[in-house]
C-alpha cells in the first residue's frame, strides 16, 4: 500500500518495538480499500486534506484516522520542507477540528499522546486522545480548565496564563532586538558570545520559528512587565537550557544574573519497596490528581517540597499514606494538634504569669530551636531552598515531643510559662506548614 522505505521510517520513528509496529500495521490493513486518505497522507498528496473532515467524522473509521494522523504528523513534522508544506495545507482544513492543536504541537507531545492512546487500547483504560477527539471545536479551553482545576486542588494558583499563540505573535519584535546572523537561509542568535556553548537557531530555513525564538519573545514579555528578576523552573532534561536562557537575558539588555534557572530532578514513586518505572512513551505515567487521590494534598505537597530541587526524590507512597509518627507530615501535624488540645483544656485566665528562674534542659533546647526560625526562613528564601522549612519543622516537632514526654504542662508549677512556650511552638509549626501549603489541623 505504501512506499516501503517511508512506511518503515514511520514505524521505526514513532514506535520502536515490534508489538507497537504490529498493532499499527494491523490497523492500516483494516482500512477499507475505498479509503485513500492514509495512503495519500503518506505520499504527501494535497488531495488527502479535502477528505479529512468527512473521514474523521466517519462513524466506522473516523477514530482510526485520528490515530493515523497522529502517527503521520509526528513523522512529517521532522521533515523541514515536506513537513512545512503539509502543515500549511492542513491548517485551513483542520482549523476547527480537534486535531488542529496537535498538528501545531511539538512532535514530542504528539508522540507521547500516541503512546498514551496506544497504551489505553492495550490496557482498556480511558484514552486521553480519544477523549479529546470527541470535544467539539478547539479542545484547548477544556484542557486549560482541567489543568487549572488540578492546580487549584493542589493549592497552586497562577494569577495569569499565557498561551503560546500570544507569544508567537511577538517573535519578530523579540528577534529584532537580538544579535543575529543568517546562515543557510536560517536566522541564528550569537549566543556563543554571551556565555552559551554555541549559537542557536531562531528561525529555520523554512521560515518556522524555533522554540528558542519563542523563549526570546516570552522572556522579553516578562521583563517588559516590570520585573527585574526572573526565576525559571525547568525539568532535569533541560539542564542545557541554563546558559542559553541567560545569554538571551543578556542579549535583551539585562544582567545574566537577573535570570535564575532552577533545574528540578525527577521524582520516583516507591510502592511495595520497589521504584515504579514510568514512561510517557509506554503510557506508564502518574498524574498529580492520581497522586493526590492516593496520599492526599498535604502529604503530596510535603513530600514534593521536602528535598532540594537538585536532588532526585524517592516518594514512598505507602509511607505517605500512614497515619503514624513514621510519616513526617503526620508527625509534624500531630504536634500542632496535640498543642491545640493542651490549649483547649487550659484555664488561661487563672494561670499565673512569669518565667521560671531556671529552665529545664528540654525547655532550653525548645526555646533555642524557636529562635532559629527567622534565620531558617530567610535563608530558605535567599537560597531558593524551601525544603529547609519541612526539615526545620520536623526538628521543632522532635524537640516538642521530647519536652512533652518529660514535663507536664497543665497543673504544673510553671503552667503559665509552659503554656506560653507550647503556644509559641504551635505558632511556629503552623507557620512552617503554611509556608509549604500544608494544613495545620486542630484535631487529629
Amino acid at each position: 500500500m505504501w512506499g516501503q522505505p517511508l512506511e518503515i521510517a514511520v514505524l521505526d520513528y514513532v514506535f520502536g518495538d515490534r508489538e507497537r509496529r504490529a498493532w499499527y500495521t494491523e490497523l492500516m490493513r483494516g482500512w477499507p480499500s475505498r479509503t485513500a486518505t492514509p495512503r495519500l497522507l503518506l505520499n504527501h498528496d494535497p488531495r488527502a486534506f479535502a477528505l479529512l473532515p468527512a473521514a474523521c467524522a466517519d462513524p466506522a473509521n473516523g477514530a482510526q484516522l485520528r490515530h493515523v494522523l497522529l502517527h503521520e504528523l509526528a513523522h512529517v513534522r521532522q521533515r523541514d520542507a515536506v513537513g512545512n508544506l503539509l502543515l500549511n495545507l492542513a491548517m485551513p482544513v483542520l482549523y476547527f477540528h480537534p486535531l488542529y492543536w496537535l498538528i501545531r504541537s511539538d512532535v514530542h507531545l504528539a508522540r507521547e499522546l500516541v503512546a498514551d492512546d496506544w497504551a489505553a487500547r492495550r490496557t482498556g483504560k480511558s484514552s486521553y486522545v480519544a477523549e479529546l477527539a470527541t470535544v467539539a471545536g478547539d479542545p484547548v479551553a477544556a484542557m486549560m480548565q482541567r489543568i487549572e482545576t488540578t492546580l487549584e486542588r493542589f493549592r497552586v494558583h497562577f494569577d495569569s496564563w499565557t498561551r503560546e499563540t500570544e507569544v508567537e505573535a511577538e517573535i519578530p519584535e523579540a528577534v529584532a532586538l537580538l544579535d543575529t546572523f543568517e546562515d543557510d537561509g536560517a536566522v541564528w542568535a550569537r549566543t556563543s558570545t554571551h556565555g552559551d556553548d554555541k549559537d542557536r537557531v531562531l528561525v529555520r530555513s523554512d521560515g518556522e520559528p524555533t522554540y528558542f525564538a519563542k523563549d526570546a519573545a516570552y522572556m522579553r514579555r516578562k521583563y517588559a512587565g516590570g520585573f527585574d528578576r526572573l526565576v525559571y523552573v525547568l525539568g532535569a532534561d533541560h539542564h542545557g537550557y541554563v546558559a542559553r536562557l541567560q545569554a538571551l537575558a543578556e542579549m535583551l539588555g539585562h544582567p545574566r544574573e537577573s535570570l535564575e534557572v532552577l533545574v528540578y530532578q525527577l521524582v520516583h514513586l516507591v510502592e511495595g519497596g520497589e521504584t515504579k518505572k514510568m514512561s510517557k512513551r509506554r503510557g506508564d505515567v502518574v498524574f498529580v490528581d492520581e497522586l493526590i487521590d492516593a496520599i492526599g494534598v498535604d502529604a503530596a505537597r510535603w513530600y514534593l517540597v521536602s528535598r532540594g530541587h537538585d536532588q532526585t526524590m524517592d516518594l514512598d507512597v505507602e509511607l505517605a499514606q500512614e497515619r503514624t509518627n513514621k510519616n513526617p507530615v503526620y508527625y509534624v501535624q500531630y504536634a500542632h494538634a496535640r498543642i491545640a488540645g493542651i490549649l483547649r483544656n487550659a484555664d488561661r485566665e487563672s494561670a499565673t504569669a512569669g518565667a521560671p528562674t531556671a529552665l529545664a534542659v528540654e525547655e532550653r533546647e525548645l526555646v533555642k530551636r524557636l529562635l532559629e526560625f527567622p534565620q531558617i526562613v530567610a535563608e530558605a528564601a535567599e537560597r531558593r531552598a524551601p525544603h529547609a522549612i519541612p526539615i526545620y519543622a520536623i526538628r521543632v516537632a522532635d524537640d516538642f515531643h521530647r519536652f512533652y514526654h518529660v514535663h507536664r504542662v497543665l497543673e504544673s508549677e510553671q503552667e503559665a510559662f509552659r503554656l506560653a512556650l507550647v503556644a509559641a511552638v504551635q505558632g511556629v509549626i503552623a507557620r512552617c506548614l503554611d509556608l509549604v501549603g500544608v494544613e495545620a489541623p486542630e484535631r487529629m
